[in-house]
């Protein structure tokens, strides 16, 4: 009996029945799991969805047979880690202070508008055509 095929981003790929199943049977554990982790029902959800869909991107990935629990809590906890790592490094800006007091870097040489180069050409002609005469 054939495997039904699932589009899944362009390629054929077959879908396992019990992957799905276990999948699901998965996701209470998945969900207290997060909530855990981040201490709010709504992120947790957030980090759920995005374990689902790695998981199911990746389930190629997955040796049938093997712990799916396990292997879910994994993505689970590394996409935990991704996004507090993520969250370090963004800057809460929301009065604009930081925006402000950004340095703003000067235009490059030769890339401030076609006027100001046409006069550094002839002001550099210029100065050329005089050492020559001298």
């Amino acid at each position: 009996m054939a495997v039904p095929a699932t589009k899944t981003s362009g390629i054929d790929r077959p879908e396992t029945p019990s992957f799905k199943r276990e999948l699901l049977a998965t996701l209470p554990s998945l969900r207290a799991f997060a909530v855990s982790l981040s201490g709010r029902h709504d992120k947790a959800d957030d980090l759920v969805q995005d374990t689902v869909m790695k998981a199911w991107a990746k389930q190629d990935s997955f040796e049938m047979g093997t712990n799916i629990k396990a292997w879910l809590f994994t993505i689970l906890r590394n996409e935990f880690y991704s996004q507090m790592r993520k969250r370090g490094r963004e800057v809460q800006d929301t009065d604009g202070a930081f925006t402000e007091r950004m340095a703003v870097h000067p235009s490059q040489y030769g890339h401030d508008g076609p006027g100001r180069l046409q006069a550094r050409r002839s002001t550099a002609c210029r100065t050329t055509s005089a050492r020559r005469s001298s």
